[in-house]
């Protein structure tokens, strides 16, 4: 019978998979992506855009804070529980080992940025070095499970890509802060543009992963759903790089503040439009991937955390989101067709099971008789 359990579950398929966690992560990485957009974008944009709606600007902008507050919470959280699912699976234990590590470097980092007003450095620098290591580490370790596929990339690529952006910036900072002649702080802050550049060429690849992969794998309405997110934008870049006019709409004084809201410092050795492209493109693709059925959906929703982040995991927000990705993606590669969860399932109704069964099988003792 232990034969005939084991068949069965070779043979689920991964869409099939009973994972754990399978239900929530979804819902969690389609509320990351809101509270993202909504904090970092739409708020920054509507602030003098509109007139008459200051106050509600100003409530939102309340809301929102607490709003943020919560979702490092429910990140944290989140990136507790599948570390446990990952400690727990029968994966290697130097996977294991290094998980609990990072982890406890993010949580130490998080924690720390959530509890001061203004995080030193070298604390914004831990977490983001730990999330960036557990994509890297998760990535490596999915890349060689074919449910997974070629898609382990693109945490890989978003993580060195933080970690080179990080890199420059915090060279650039600390050339400044300590207030060196101008010719190293030139030279600091040129090497930090050098480096968001090749932070720009790696996070482009990651997208590009992210998109074969939903092309490959989705329908045809599912790819139609990809082009036009990646059309959106495309066009959303071409508005916020246009010159200002006083005769603008709206809605495009909102998309270019919005946009202009996202990017990071130190920019690219590139034209303007470049950039904001790539900050539209990291959500839309997050988003499209959480749409589009391709895959499981514990599969979809780490793979969209993952690329949220882009090369910005030193925004504590982003970069939780970056480790829930890549931690959800090795908790996933380590039981893809949800196997051993079967079988353990089965273990446990047929320990149950027996019990009764030997209790009501056996006789009742008689006592001896003297001889």
């Amino acid at each position: 019978m232990q034969e005939n359990d084991t068949k069965a579950a070779a043979q689920a398929k991964p869409s099939d998979a009973t994972h754990g966690f399978s239900s929530w992560l979804w819902p969690i990485a389609i509320f990351a992506v809101v509270a993202s957009l909504s904090s970092r974008a739409l708020l920054p944009g509507l602030r003098g855009s509109v007139v008459g709606i200051s106050a509600l600007i100003d409530a939102a902008d309340s809301a929102l804070g607490i709003v943020a507050q919560l979702t490092a919470i429910l990140l944290l959280s989140t990136l507790v529980w599948l570390t446990v699912q990952v400690v727990r699976a029968r994966a290697p234990l130097f996977l294991k080992l290094l998980t609990v590590f990072f982890v406890g470097l993010a949580f130490f980092g998080t924690f720390g940025a959530m509890v001061t007003s203004r995080s030193p450095d070298f604390v914004m620098a831990v977490a983001c070095f730990a999330t960036c290591a557990l994509a890297i580490l998760m990535g490596l370790y999915a890349f060689r499970v074919p449910e997974v596929g070629f898609v382990a990339a693109a945490p890989i690529l978003i993580g060195v890509a933080s970690l080179v952006r990080a890199i420059g910036a915090l060279v650039s900072d600390t050339a400044a802060a300590l207030r060196a002649n101008m010719d190293s702080i030139v030279g600091a802050f040129h090497f930090a543009t050098v480096l968001a550049t090749v932070s720009f060429g790696l996070v482009v690849l990651a997208l590009g992963v992210v998109v074969a992969w939903l092309l490959v794998r989705a329908s045809q309405a599912g790819r139609a759903v990809v082009a036009v997110l990646v059309l959106l934008a495309v066009l959303g870049a071409v508005l916020a790089a246009a010159p200002a006019d006083d005769l603008d709409p709206t809605v495009v004084v909102v998309i270019r503040r919005g946009v202009h809201a996202l990017l990071t410092r130190p920019a690219p050795l590139l034209p303007p439009g470049m950039p904001m492209a790539l900050v539209l493109g990291a959500p839309l693709v997050a988003i499209a991937a959480l749409s589009v059925r391709a895959a499981p959906p514990v599969l979809r929703a780490a793979v969209a955390l993952a690329v949220l982040a882009a090369d910005a995991a030193d925004v504590p927000i982003l970069g939780l989101a970056l480790g829930c990705g890549a931690v959800g993606l090795g908790a996933f590669a380590t039981d893809p067709r949800g196997v051993a969860r079967l079988l353990a399932r089965a273990d446990a109704a047929r320990g149950q099971g027996a019990e009764p069964r030997a209790e009501a099988g056996a006789e009742p003792s008689l006592p001896r008789q003297p001889s």
